[in-house]
């Protein structure tokens, strides 16, 4: 965990309270991408490799289709500084 160096300033509530967010954050690590995931873009580039003729705003509305279906889960995740949803099966 992150200690409390350099929190002069801090009363002991506020220092346990940043101790708590420090902990949570390293509990929560939603920047990894599992195997099994992918994102839109790769999912269209993917049909269009198999020679589907599709829109990317086709491929979009499959893909918000399946998941409201149950057949696929989406979750937010930042890469590169953007969100993106990544899919995968539940």
């Amino acid at each position: 965990m992150v200690s409390n160096k350099g929190t002069r300033g801090l009363d002991q509530s506020t220092r346990a309270t940043l101790s708590a967010l420090d902990f949570a954050l390293e509990q929560t690590d939603a920047t990894k991408r599992k195997a099994d995931e992918f994102t839109s873009g790769e999912y269209y580039h993917a049909l269009i490799a198999r020679g589907v003729k599709i829109s990317n705003s086709g491929a979009m509305y499959r893909l918000t289709e399946m998941v409201a279906k149950g057949e696929l889960t989406k979750r937010k995740i930042m890469i590169n500084g953007a969100t993106t949803n990544l899919y995968s099966k539940p």
